[in-house]
């Protein structure tokens, strides 16, 4: 309903460097101005395919241009898709809704009304060219259906705040409209299915606030290096180069699922230390510990049974946030 293409200048820039070529596209939005109302689900979903259907013509787009006038040597083989918000959603269904999916009857309906899976933006030429992506960057995002996501479709890397009030992390009513199931579901999905996927969950970040406060840098940062050795390892691939190293320091805890008791740490080296933090699902900080040690074990003072996230830290060092079951 809202936006337009340049909220993503930072992004292309940032990818500009690392040289590839980012564009910013304006797909279609809610003419709420003009109509002077705000959509329904059915409106605001209509829309949705009006923009999954730019994206697409986009893809074909460049590939049109690789092959004839190659005015931004793009290369046609290593495409990726992604967005911010609405520009996720319409990332998440360009990527994951096909022909084998079960669509229910009100979506299939739209779709036929704005041409089919593949829209009705571009030129004649513009048609002939797939519309299909390597990968799909999400931020923030959500799939009207995760069960749409198969081991065959494109690796999809994601962040998403636990706190997000308009799109929801689970599930829910996106903006109060439209039913989505967020990026946690999505990547469930990716992970039952074998799917190459990686999904940074921020505890207790919003939909806005994670990418405009300093708070929440560090995710952003951690996002980005997440993000680009994806696609750089999908770049790569043709050519022969080996996959990037992680930029995480290994590091475990055991057992898990485990009880209120506690658990035992796993540092990746004997002899330094480091600090703990355990967040509820909504972010909030319910146990800190410092200076633990290798092999140690952590006394959780009879937390409740739940789902936790569990985070170490020390300077100069990055450390994967893990899933900590209580039961």
């Amino acid at each position: 309903m809202f936006g337009d293409r340049t909220m993503m200048k930072r992004w292309c820039e940032l990818l500009a460097k690392k040289g590839y070529v980012a564009a910013s596209i304006q797909y279609r939005l809610f003419p709420w101005l003009e109509l002077g109302y705000f959509p329904d689900s059915i409106g605001i979903f209509d829309t949705a395919v009006k923009a999954v259907g730019d994206m697409k013509a986009a893809v074909r787009y460049f590939r049109e241009d690789a092959a004839t006038a190659n005015l931004f040597r793009a290369d046609a083989n290593n495409i990726f898709i992604g967005g911010y918000s609405a520009g996720a959603v319409a990332a998440l269904h360009a990527g994951y809704l096909d022909a084998s999916d079960q669509i229910p009857t009100f979506l299939q309906t739209l779709l036929t009304t704005n041409g089919g899976l593949e829209g009705i933006s571009g030129t004649v030429s513009n048609k002939t060219y797939p519309s299909q992506s390597k990968a799909v960057v999400n931020m923030s995002g959500g799939l009207y259906r995760s069960y749409w996501v198969d081991d065959i479709e494109s690796p999809l890397v994601s962040i998403h705040g636990t706190a997000d009030a308009t799109v929801p992390y689970t599930s829910g009513l996106a903006a109060n409209i439209a039913y989505l199931e967020g990026s946690s579901l999505v990547h469930a999905q990716a992970e039952a299915v074998g799917l190459w996927n990686n999904l940074l969950t921020v505890p207790g970040a919003g939909h806005t606030n994670l990418y405009d406060q300093a708070q929440w840098q560090p995710y952003i940062d951690t996002f980005w290096v997440n993000t680009t050795t994806m696609l750089e390892s999908l770049s790569c691939a043709t050519v022969g180069i080996d996959a990037p190293i992680s930029a995480f320091e290994p590091w475990g805890l055991f057992p898990n699922p485990t009880t209120s008791e506690g658990f035992t740490i796993l540092l990746p080296e004997s002899g330094i230390t480091a600090d703990l933090v355990v967040f509820d699902i909504l972010g909030k900080a319910v146990f800190q510990q410092q200076n633990i040690t290798n092999q140690q074990f952590i006394h959780l003072n009879n937390l409740p049974k739940g789902i936790y996230a569990a985070q170490i830290m020390q300077p100069g060092k990055r450390f994967e946030l893990k899933q900590l079951v209580i039961k």
